[in-house]
């Protein structure tokens, strides 16, 4: 029979990191876990957290913090996650028909998840000469335009506000900002 700890090792090259809100809940109530069965996430930016999963083809499982294999701590279990993605998951980057905008696309589950891989992002403010603002509507949409591009801008700020009218996956109307200096914060216009 297979141990907690057993399966986060047995599925080591299967876990990634997979982003959820903690601003839009989806029950009414509040639902309460002993410390031990909450999923292992760290926090990010604008009521958005890092959660790590085991993806298992047709759905993906959360890993809880009594699953963390003795002498693993978060760290490594998100070193393990961001270099999943970057060996398996292939992210390209595109012009959208949004005026000044960007996107990346990476098949529909992991595209939210690249704002954990700096090498992507420090590649788009090298190709853009520019920092960006990001804006992550739902887990498969992220929208980029250059920091000087006001009307790219107002564009990608119209588009996730249409998201959050009917959209599914939501996560966040806030725009984000990664700068040259590779680092992210809430984008203060």
């Amino acid at each position: 029979m297979e141990t907690t700890a057993n399966r986060v090792l047995d599925q080591k090259d299967h876990i990634y990191p997979w982003i959820k809100t903690t601003v839009y809940p989806t029950t009414k109530e509040e639902i309460e876990f002993d410390a031990e069965d909450t999923a292992v996430n760290k926090d990010w930016l604008g009521g958005l957290k890092i959660f790590y999963v085991i993806d298992q083809d047709k759905n993906v499982s959360f890993i809880l913090k009594k699953e963390i294999p003795e002498g693993y701590n978060i760290d490594d279990i998100h070193k393990i996650a961001i270099q999943n993605l970057e060996n398996n998951i292939e992210y390209r980057f595109n012009k959208l028909n949004i005026e000044g905008g960007y996107g990346l696309l990476a098949g529909g589950d992991y595209e939210v998840s690249s704002i954990t891989i700096p090498s992507i992002w420090d590649w788009i403010v090298d190709e853009l000469k520019d920092d960006v603002i990001v804006g992550i509507p739902a887990k498969d949409l992220v929208f980029i335009t250059p920091f000087s591009d006001t009307d790219g801008i107002i564009n990608i700020t119209k588009a996730v506000n249409e998201i959050f009218e009917d959209g599914e996956h939501l996560l966040s109307k806030s725009l984000f900002r990664y700068s040259k200096s590779n680092k992210w914060s809430l984008y203060r216009p």
